[in-house]
């Protein structure tokens, strides 16, 4: 396969300037001649350019191939198995991309779970806050919640109709239901 042209607003600009420097870093490149011995080494600008174009077009190679999978598949949108499908003959890159998503999903798990109004954070202080929450940190406080919030939607709730004692032997729901509906039929 055939590299692609590099888009024309990256040409010349530096996508992961930092990133790569701590790369070369960390395996002992060598800094350009004259640099301080006590700072850290820079290090030679065209390996960071070469570098940066590599790491660059191989992203870009990995999205179009991922994107190539899904319309086989007959989708429009990517999943993480599509990626998964294209790293699967380099063991040490997918398991490195299974982790990367796999501690994603549990910082996202645990930001949910992470209780701000008992810690005195953004929630208590103004930020936007569940009705769940407020309702255990209600209860917390002594008062008994309202039950509101729960379930799905936010429809039209049924009337309750008042039905004489003995009335409405069954569940309740069906026959209070239908009442409603038998008034205003009989009404109209």
């Amino acid at each position: 396969m055939e590299p692609r042209a590099r888009a024309a607003r990256l040409k010349g600009q530096l996508n992961f300037p930092e990133d790569l420097k701590q790369l070369l870093h960390a395996f002992g490149a060598p800094s350009p001649p004259g640099s301080p011995p006590d700072q850290v080494p820079e290090p030679y600008p065209e390996t960071l350019r070469v570098l940066d174009e590599i790491l660059t077009d191989f992203i870009i190679e990995i999205c179009h191939t991922a994107v190539a999978v899904a319309s086989y598949s007959g989708r429009q949108k990517l999943k993480v198995d599509d990626f998964r499908f294209v790293m699967r003959k380099d063991p040490i890159k997918l398991g490195r991309m299974q982790q990367m998503y796999m501690t994603g999903k549990d910082i996202s798990k645990d930001r949910k779970a992470f209780d701000a109004i008992g810690m005195g954070g953004a929630g208590a202080a103004g930020g936007k806050v569940a009705v769940g929450a407020l309702v255990v940190f209600a209860e917390m406080g002594g008062e008994e919640g309202t039950g509101r919030g729960k379930g799905r939607g936010r429809g039209r709730k049924r009337k309750v109709v008042d039905q004489p004692d003995g009335a409405g032997d069954g569940d309740g729901a069906g026959e209070e239901g239908t009442a409603g509906k038998r008034a205003r039929s009989d009404a109209g």
